[in-house]
């Protein structure tokens, strides 16, 4: 149409329009070999010129002058570095909104002064522009971010780390379980930081506040202990954890986005601001590439914390980063091989085995972070933990939790009770099982040795066939050779007997009824969702 053929000559004008503004020098070639260690050569008498050996780098691409525009949607943003080029954008602006049918509201629009032009004065006068000009003090959320001069880190996470808490809170109303937790948790709480939080920095002490506020969330209360170590929970559920996502290890991986995205993005402005700082910190190591470098502790310790660029190149190093790779490599797509071309830098994981920056995940830089960061000792993961993960599907989510809760011995057993838990006279609980009311129930009376215990023991294994009842460890789920079917037995019936157990102990029972609780198991067995063999 005449209006489709009017937009692509107005296009082209604006094109030729924003060629015009500005001059950028490209960035010198790169090197020919630019993975090659360093840090052994003397630098004394010879001058050296550092380059980052980037993806737009070694396709030669350079700064133009169409970086300085970016598009969002409905929002754009462009750089300038003269007030009279507010001019020459408005009209460009006014200019593509006339072929595309859009157009430039003054009123929403900001002009933020970065860098040296803070210190100048600017009125709409002199800018020939109603456009708001953003003042020191003055804040602007843009992209998800807090955008402003000298932004602090009260102003930037405060708020977050209030919905963070306020929504865990409503979340443990609910009464969901470890599991749910854990979900909340990976998804909805730590959504709320990730993003700002990746592409800011984060001191020491806001670390500790957020993990802090992860921490109340699991143990349902600032004020509550631990009854499971950390490094415990952020494990795997068949090595005895919830699945839960370390908060601190999830943002220190999505910050090496910067370092993947410079490697295979095409040029892009952030780059330039990347590069020079990556620069200057090779300068000061005397090496040709921060990134490729072996760093001493000396030199991990004086990069700067509040530098999103220094920081993030300190967890770089701490997942095993650095140069030294290959620099090409063979892919087939589609039944067709082709070359390749790799930076050389690269991870070498736990295995010895070396990860090329190209291909680096967001997940492997955090089972990266957790191998290091994340040791314990004297842990040895349960059989049971395997166990129930053969056979979660066809349990429920509040006998999944218990079963956790119980491999971990969670449980309050009422030896533990009679320590601290007192009636409404003043006086300690009885140490007393409440189901036999005989002997005192310290946890190896719990967890197998009650008479009622026994008798339920019996009549499961009567159920699956058996002529001998469980033993210990086949009760407790720590014996391999069961069949599923025995498995599953075992874990409803536990969680059965367990529900008795408390009600017989808050008096809404007064005995033990072994029939009942087996009509009860037949009833769950009948609803399992897979048919069992």
């Amino acid at each position: 149409s005449s209006r489709g053929v009017q937009g692509t000559e107005y296009w082209t004008e604006v094109l030729k329009e924003l060629k015009k503004l500005l001059e950028i020098k490209p960035p010198p070639p790169p090197r020919t070999n630019p993975t090659q260690d360093h840090n052994n050569t003397d630098h004394s008498n010879t001058e050296t010129t550092h380059h980052i050996n980037s993806h737009s780098n070694r396709h030669r691409q350079t700064d133009t002058k169409d970086d300085r525009i970016s598009l969002y949607a409905d929002d754009n943003a462009t750089i300038i570095t003269k007030t009279e080029h507010v001019r020459k954008v408005k009209e460009i602006t006014r200019r593509y909104g006339k072929a595309t049918g859009g157009a430039l509201n003054e009123d929403k629009t900001t002009l933020i002064r970065i860098g040296k032009m803070r210190k100048q004065e600017m009125t709409n006068a002199q800018l020939g522009a109603e456009f708001r000009i953003m003042q020191e003090e003055e804040r602007e959320c843009y992209l998800g971010d807090v955008v402003g001069a000298e932004v602090t880190e009260e102003e930037r996470y405060g708020e977050i780390l209030m919905k963070i808490e306020k929504t865990g809170q409503q979340w443990n109303r609910e009464g969901i379980g470890i599991y749910g937790q854990a979900l909340v948790a990976n998804t909805i709480l730590l959504g709320k930081i990730t993003h700002r939080a990746s592409v800011n920095t984060i001191s020491t002490a806001m670390r500790k506040k957020l993990k802090e506020k992860f921490r109340a969330f699991i143990w349902k209360g600032e004020d509550r202990r631990a009854k499971v170590r950390w490094e415990v929970l952020v494990k795997k559920e068949e090595e005895g954890g919830i699945g839960l996502r370390d908060p601190l290890c999830a943002i220190d991986a999505a910050k090496m986005r910067i370092f993947v995205n410079l490697m295979t993005k095409d040029r892009q402005p952030w780059m330039k601001w990347i590069e020079r700082k990556l620069r200057r910190v090779a300068k000061n190591w005397g090496v040709a590439e921060a990134m490729a470098a072996r760093p001493t502790k000396k030199q991990l310790n004086g990069l700067k914390e509040d530098c999103v660029v220094e920081s993030s190149l300190r967890i770089w190093f701490e997942i095993g980063g650095g140069g030294r790779g290959r620099t090409k490599e063979e892919r087939t797509v589609k039944g067709e091989t082709t070359t390749v071309e790799l930076s050389g830098l690269g991870v070498t994981d736990t295995n010895e085995k070396w990860i090329p920056i190209e291909g680096l995940t967001g997940r492997q830089t955090y089972d990266r972070l957790i191998q290091t960061r994340m040791k314990i000792k004297d842990y040895e993961p349960r059989r049971a933990h395997k166990t129930i993960q053969k056979i979660q599907k066809q349990m429920t989510a509040d006998e999944r939790n218990y079963w956790w809760r119980l491999t971990h011995r969670t449980i309050q057993t009422k030896k533990r009770q009679s320590k601290w838990k007192k009636t409404e006279d003043g006086e300690f609980v009885k140490s007393t099982c409440p189901v036999c009311k005989e002997e005192e129930e310290d946890w190896e009376h719990y967890d197998y040795e009650c008479k009622w215990m026994q008798e339920m023991n019996k009549k499961v294994a009567a159920r699956v066939e058996r002529d001998q009842p469980f033993s210990k460890e086949e009760w407790r789920l720590e014996e391999e050779k069961m069949s599923e079917r025995e498995m599953l037995m075992v874990a409803k019936a536990r969680w059965i007997y367990h529900c008795e157990r408390c009600k017989i102990d808050m008096k809404q029972r007064k005995r033990i009824d072994i029939t009942v609780l087996m009509n009860r198991l037949t009833r769950r067995m009948k609803i399992t969702t897979k048919k069992v063999k």
